[in-house]
């Protein structure tokens, strides 16, 4: 059996990009920041980057392939997180019943891609639990002050 390693199944789906049709591309770049969809489309085949300016206004994409070669501090490994988060993104859409995928595409099965998306949010929820014991604390000082 020959392993694949995560960024070789994450590299397999997103030259599948250009499979989705475009309802579910123009909703799946809504989900999208902007910077991260920059990022991940550098030196991109010429087919995947056509599918995603082919879901924007013209204006919208000549502003976006501007912007995006303004980005010249863009690593090779940027690029492949930024796939990587595209990818994961892609994953809990789909597990959320929020996106449909052709039978071709293969997501890859490594749970650090399926919920990547969902430590983040995790880790936010955690941050303003302790902001919110912290702003509690706060205000407690203030009245024994006062």
């Amino acid at each position: 059996m020959v392993m694949i390693k995560m960024s070789d199944a994450v590299e397999q789906v997103f030259e599948q990009l250009h499979e989705l049709d475009n309802r579910a591309m123009q909703g799946f770049m809504r989900e999208v920041e902007n910077e991260l969809l920059m990022v991940a489309l550098k030196d991109s085949s010429p087919r995947i980057m056509d599918k995603f300016l082919s879901n924007m206004s013209k204006r919208a994409g000549s502003i976006f392939i501007e912007e995006m070669e303004r980005m010249t501090w863009v690593t090779p490994d940027d690029v492949q997180v930024a796939r990587q988060k595209l990818i994961a993104l892609m994953a809990q859409l789909v597990q959320r019943g929020e996106m449909s995928m052709p039978p071709s595409f293969v997501l890859p099965d490594d749970a650090r891609v399926k919920t990547m998306g969902t430590r983040i949010e995790d880790r936010i929820e955690e941050i303003d639990r302790k902001l919110d014991l912290l702003l509690k604390s706060v205000d407690d000082l203030r009245r024994k002050i006062q």
